[in-house]
Protein backbone atom coordinates (compact mmCIF):
# COMPACT_ATOMS: atom_id res chain seq x y z
CA UNK A 1 0.00 0.00 0.00
CA UNK A 2 1.29 3.45 -0.83
CA UNK A 3 2.18 5.92 1.92
CA UNK A 4 -0.80 8.19 2.59
CA UNK A 5 0.07 11.62 3.94
CA UNK A 6 -2.07 14.19 2.14
CA UNK A 7 -5.56 14.40 0.71
CA UNK A 8 -4.00 14.16 -2.75
CA UNK A 9 -2.50 10.83 -1.66
CA UNK A 10 -5.94 9.61 -0.56
CA UNK A 11 -7.40 10.48 -3.96
CA UNK A 12 -4.42 8.93 -5.77
CA UNK A 13 -4.75 5.77 -3.68
CA UNK A 14 -8.49 5.61 -4.46
CA UNK A 15 -7.78 6.14 -8.14
CA UNK A 16 -5.20 3.33 -8.12
CA UNK A 17 -7.64 1.09 -6.23
CA UNK A 18 -10.27 1.58 -8.96
CA UNK A 19 -7.66 1.07 -11.70
CA UNK A 20 -6.32 -2.14 -10.15
CA UNK A 21 -9.85 -3.43 -9.71
CA UNK A 22 -10.65 -2.60 -13.35
CA UNK A 23 -7.53 -4.48 -14.49
CA UNK A 24 -8.46 -7.48 -12.37
CA UNK A 25 -12.04 -7.49 -13.67
CA UNK A 26 -10.84 -7.27 -17.29
CA UNK A 27 -8.41 -10.13 -16.68
CA UNK A 28 -11.06 -12.31 -15.04
CA UNK A 29 -13.54 -11.56 -17.83
CA UNK A 30 -11.00 -12.89 -20.35
CA UNK A 31 -10.61 -16.05 -18.27
CA UNK A 32 -14.30 -16.75 -17.79
CA UNK A 33 -16.10 -19.30 -19.91
CA UNK A 34 -19.54 -18.15 -18.68
CA UNK A 35 -21.11 -15.54 -20.96
CA UNK A 36 -23.28 -13.79 -18.38
CA UNK A 37 -20.37 -13.50 -15.95
CA UNK A 38 -18.05 -12.26 -18.69
CA UNK A 39 -20.52 -9.52 -19.66
CA UNK A 40 -20.88 -8.46 -16.01
CA UNK A 41 -17.12 -8.43 -15.42
CA UNK A 42 -16.52 -6.38 -18.57
CA UNK A 43 -19.22 -3.90 -17.54
CA UNK A 44 -17.83 -3.56 -14.01
CA UNK A 45 -14.28 -3.19 -15.35
CA UNK A 46 -15.35 -0.36 -17.65
CA UNK A 47 -17.17 1.29 -14.77
CA UNK A 48 -14.14 1.06 -12.48
CA UNK A 49 -11.95 2.41 -15.28
CA UNK A 50 -14.26 5.41 -15.66
CA UNK A 51 -14.07 6.02 -11.91
CA UNK A 52 -10.27 6.01 -12.04
CA UNK A 53 -10.37 8.50 -14.92
CA UNK A 54 -12.92 10.67 -13.09
CA UNK A 55 -10.68 10.82 -10.03
CA UNK A 56 -7.71 11.82 -12.18
CA UNK A 57 -9.71 14.71 -13.66
CA UNK A 58 -11.04 15.69 -10.24
CA UNK A 59 -7.52 15.92 -8.84
CA UNK A 60 -6.53 18.15 -11.75
CA UNK A 61 -9.40 20.54 -11.06
CA UNK A 62 -9.37 20.54 -7.24
CA UNK A 63 -7.94 23.31 -5.08
CA UNK A 64 -4.28 22.41 -4.54
CA UNK A 65 -4.33 23.93 -1.05
CA UNK A 66 -6.95 21.35 -0.11
CA UNK A 67 -5.13 18.52 -1.90
CA UNK A 68 -1.92 19.34 -0.02
CA UNK A 69 -3.65 19.15 3.38
CA UNK A 70 -2.12 16.56 5.69
CA UNK A 71 -4.35 13.68 6.77
CA UNK A 72 -1.89 10.96 7.80
CA UNK A 73 -3.23 10.59 11.33
CA UNK A 74 -6.78 9.93 10.08
CA UNK A 75 -6.13 7.48 7.27
CA UNK A 76 -4.17 4.91 9.28
CA UNK A 77 -7.18 4.34 11.51
CA UNK A 78 -9.59 3.43 8.67
CA UNK A 79 -8.05 0.71 6.52
CA UNK A 80 -9.96 -0.38 3.45
CA UNK A 81 -9.72 -3.99 2.34
CA UNK A 82 -9.21 -3.70 -1.38
CA UNK A 83 -9.23 -6.46 -3.95
CA UNK A 84 -5.48 -6.82 -4.35
CA UNK A 85 -3.87 -8.53 -7.34
CA UNK A 86 -6.83 -10.77 -8.14
CA UNK A 87 -6.35 -12.75 -4.95
CA UNK A 88 -10.02 -13.75 -5.23
CA UNK A 89 -10.55 -14.42 -8.93
CA UNK A 90 -13.89 -13.05 -10.06
CA UNK A 91 -14.08 -15.59 -12.87
CA UNK A 92 -14.60 -18.28 -10.21
CA UNK A 93 -17.50 -16.46 -8.51
CA UNK A 94 -21.15 -16.27 -9.42
CA UNK A 95 -22.57 -12.93 -10.53
CA UNK A 96 -24.22 -12.14 -7.19
CA UNK A 97 -20.98 -12.73 -5.29
CA UNK A 98 -19.08 -10.48 -7.71
CA UNK A 99 -21.58 -7.65 -7.23
CA UNK A 100 -21.55 -8.16 -3.46
CA UNK A 101 -17.75 -7.90 -3.43
CA UNK A 102 -17.70 -4.73 -5.55
CA UNK A 103 -20.45 -3.10 -3.46
CA UNK A 104 -18.54 -3.94 -0.28
CA UNK A 105 -15.45 -2.17 -1.58
CA UNK A 106 -17.46 0.92 -2.50
CA UNK A 107 -19.18 0.92 0.90
CA UNK A 108 -15.77 0.85 2.57
CA UNK A 109 -14.65 3.80 0.46
CA UNK A 110 -17.83 5.71 1.34
CA UNK A 111 -17.21 4.97 5.00
CA UNK A 112 -13.60 6.14 4.72
CA UNK A 113 -14.60 9.41 3.07
CA UNK A 114 -17.35 10.01 5.63
CA UNK A 115 -14.86 9.36 8.42
CA UNK A 116 -12.37 11.80 6.88
CA UNK A 117 -15.12 14.37 6.33
CA UNK A 118 -16.05 14.19 9.99
CA UNK A 119 -12.47 15.01 10.94
CA UNK A 120 -11.86 17.69 8.33
CA UNK A 121 -10.79 21.03 9.74
CA UNK A 122 -12.08 23.24 6.94
CA UNK A 123 -15.28 23.49 4.97
CA UNK A 124 -13.45 22.99 1.66
CA UNK A 125 -11.84 19.79 2.89
CA UNK A 126 -15.13 18.52 4.27
CA UNK A 127 -16.82 19.34 0.97
CA UNK A 128 -14.18 17.41 -0.99
CA UNK A 129 -14.61 14.31 1.19
CA UNK A 130 -18.40 14.61 1.02
CA UNK A 131 -18.15 14.84 -2.78
CA UNK A 132 -16.00 11.72 -2.87
CA UNK A 133 -18.39 9.81 -0.58
CA UNK A 134 -21.32 10.84 -2.77
CA UNK A 135 -19.46 9.82 -5.93
CA UNK A 136 -18.65 6.37 -4.55
CA UNK A 137 -22.20 5.92 -3.25
CA UNK A 138 -23.80 7.01 -6.51
CA UNK A 139 -21.54 4.84 -8.66
CA UNK A 140 -22.18 1.83 -6.45
CA UNK A 141 -25.94 2.30 -6.86
CA UNK A 142 -25.56 2.59 -10.64
CA UNK A 143 -23.48 -0.58 -10.78
CA UNK A 144 -25.99 -2.53 -8.68
CA UNK A 145 -28.89 -1.29 -10.79
CA UNK A 146 -27.14 -2.19 -14.03
CA UNK A 147 -25.92 -5.55 -12.70
CA UNK A 148 -29.50 -6.40 -11.71
CA UNK A 149 -30.63 -5.40 -15.19
CA UNK A 150 -28.00 -7.70 -16.73
CA UNK A 151 -29.15 -10.51 -14.44
CA UNK A 152 -32.73 -10.08 -15.66
CA UNK A 153 -31.78 -10.43 -19.32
Amino acid sequence: MMQIETINDVLTWTQHTHQELANCLYHCAEQSDRERLRVLLDYLAEHEQRLATTLERYKGEADHRVLDTWCLEYFDKRPVQTHQECNQPFDQMDTKTVVKHIVSLHEQLVSLYQYLSGRAETGRTRELFDDMANLEQHESMVMVRDANWLEDI
